[in-house]
């Protein structure tokens, strides 16, 4: 997640993440904290750590680190949670970002709080690899 998702969840002791790692994407990072990892990594470089750590699927919170992720080409799937709350203003779901990507829905939540999952995939192109690479290698 990115700091200003964790400066939100920080006063909660524990975190609500049981026993899976947390890494935190910061160029100020806090004071040390049990199971936190704080990190200075690009979306590619912290991919490739993870990877070498045995995980396979990770969540990524956070406005700005997910246009990142996505600008790499690096989320497969993702869910969006509607709220049925209008605001006037507020700070934007996605940020700019250099690419655009087609979405497949694959499924539909309703709760009875009015909440809506919307989860999708990454369309891919014809011989397309998760991770945005074709089976060369080449992007």
């Amino acid at each position: 997640m990115g700091r200003g998702t964790y400066d939100h969840i920080a006063h909660l002791d524990p975190l609500p993440f049981g026993s899976r790692p947390v890494f935190v994407f910061t160029h100020r990072p806090p004071a040390p904290r049990y199971g936190v990892t704080f990190w200075q990594e690009s979306p590619r470089a912290a991919l490739g750590r993870w990877t070498a750590m045995g995980l396979g699927r990770v969540y990524v919170d956070g406005g700005r680190l997910i246009s990142d992720f996505l600008d790499e080409g690096l989320i497969d799937d993702m869910v969006l949670t509607k709220v049925p709350v209008l605001l006037g203003d507020g700070l934007p779901l996605f940020h700019p970002m250099g690419v655009s990507a087609a979405l497949r829905l694959e499924s539909v939540q309703s709760w009875p709080s009015g909440f809506v999952n919307l989860t999708y995939s990454r369309a891919r192109q014809h011989g397309e690899m998760p991770g945005g690479s074709s089976p060369s290698g080449e992007r």
